[in-house]
């Protein structure tokens, strides 16, 4: 079992990267979930204070819900890209190990060869909940104006009446 450190590292080089590209996008899910979630807790705190307005209330009313669910979202999108980025790593070790023993074992290669294709499938699911997100924070921008009537005829929302 002889091997030279060099084709190990070119084995190893390209699934590498995409290791850490999925650790990046990992890190924004988590940028985005911490920020819903921190945006959540501050809305519920502002509409059980006393003196919070009527108007406003039922406004926050309308997007607690909203932030519940990007939170949620947000939280499965994490799940579901650490899931992503543990394939690739096995994907990275099923190669590296291969390269080291010097001949094809066919159950690793097709493992390898399966964490990779579901690894990176993952990645589009968790990217997919981005896009949910995206319609929520729509939602929500229109219902932090409603209350606000010129505000939100310029900005072409639907003012409360």
């Amino acid at each position: 079992m002889t091997f030279q450190l060099k084709d190990v590292l070119e084995t190893a080089g390209p699934t590498a990267s995409l290791v850490f590209a999925s650790w990046i996008f990992l890190q924004l899910l988590g940028q985005e979930f911490v920020s819903a979630f921190d945006r959540y807790r501050t809305l519920v705190t502002e509409y059980r204070a006393i003196e919070t307005s009527n108007d406003r209330r039922r406004h926050i009313a309308e997007q607690i819900p909203l932030y519940k669910r990007r939170c949620e979202q947000m939280q499965r999108a994490t799940v579901i890209g650490a899931i992503a980025a543990m394939m690739l790593i096995f994907t990275l070790l099923s190669g590296t190990i291969v390269t080291i023993i010097g001949h094809d074992w066919p159950p690793l290669k097709y493992l390898g060869a399966a964490s990779t294709v579901a690894g990176l499938s993952l990645l589009l699911w968790a990217a997919s909940y981005l896009i949910l997100e995206n319609r929520c924070v729509v939602d929500v921008l229109h219902s932090e104006v409603k209350d606000l009537p010129d505000v939100a005829r310029k900005a072409t929302v639907q003012p409360d009446e």
